[in-house]
């Protein structure tokens, strides 16, 4: 279920999925990613180096990441993401490379609430996208959630254990921590 609609967001494409409340930095190098922390720079009359609080909370109705997907897919970006707060920006100057050369960023970002991300607004210089927060109460229970997640971590658990374990006894330990998940998720 979809809640209010954001404006134009400045996406980011990621490597790694960001969620809500999990802080987390991000190396930006390609000339579009660049693009884009530069005009969120400049948007919000910040520099490169820890941004201030204020800074930072302007910066999260404007950003948004999400998990990049394969060249030559019909969108450049999986359809969830993620707004984001812009916690700082660090230039980073590469080995070798000569300082005129585009920066290379590395970003730390606060995930803020699940955006459902809808038409290409722009392409150039940077992804912009229009998108509306999702409802993430009407998705899935909290309870149920949470009985998901204990699931996973027992299960990693159990693979991490079978992983030490001698070859032999490894693959029926991680079967049996499999068959556990799946009556777990079937009892939800």
């Amino acid at each position: 279920m979809l809640e209010e609609e954001l404006p134009r967001l400045c996406v980011l494409p990621v490597g790694r999925v960001l969620f809500p409340g999990q802080v987390s930095s991000y190396a930006v190098g390609k000339r579009a990613s660049v693009a884009l922390i530069d005009h969120l720079l400049a948007r919000i009359g910040a520099s490169v180096g820890r941004l201030s609080e204020q800074a930072a909370r302007s910066s999260e109705p404007l950003l948004a990441l999400a998990l990049a997907r394969e060249k030559g897919a019909d969108a450049p970006v999986h359809a969830t993401g993620t707004t984001a707060c812009l916690l700082e920006v660090r230039s980073v100057q590469l080995a070798g490379r000569p300082a005129s050369d585009a920066a290379v960023y590395v970003v730390v970002v606060q995930g803020v609430v699940r955006v459902a991300l809808g038409r290409e607004v722009s392409r150039a210089p940077f992804l912009e996208m229009s998108g509306a927060a999702v409802d993430e109460d009407a998705s899935i229970e909290r309870p149920i959630a949470a009985a998901y997640g204990l699931a996973l971590k027992s299960l990693c658990a159990d693979w991490f254990r079978a992983l030490r374990a001698p070859a032999t006894s490894a693959l029926g330990d991680v079967a049996g921590a499999l068959k556990q998940l799946g009556a777990v998720i079937h009892a939800a």
